[in-house]
């Protein structure tokens, strides 16, 4: 096995200090975390409180997943 030089360890060290890394990862385990709501959550809360059958759903579970990606390609434009 290739022995390390050290030079990448160092540098991925440097890199978790760096605040801009750590507001991308907080950023994508939010982005994450909506979208296994959705996935999950959303088909169950529409048959249970609006009494749909699942069946039925991909009209009604479409739309947040289009503003979820249309608010995202908004915002990847404004930064």
């Amino acid at each position: 096995m290739k022995q390390s030089s050290g030079k990448g360890d160092s540098a991925l060290l440097q890199l978790g200090g760096v605040r801009e890394v750590w507001a991308i990862c907080v950023a994508q385990y939010c982005q994450s975390w909506g979208m296994y709501g959705l996935l999950n959550w959303l088909p169950t809360f529409f048959k249970d409180f609006y009494h749909i059958e699942i069946a039925d759903l991909g009209a009604y579970t479409l739309a947040p997943y289009v503003v979820q990606g249309g608010l995202g390609l908004v915002s990847g434009i404004l930064a």
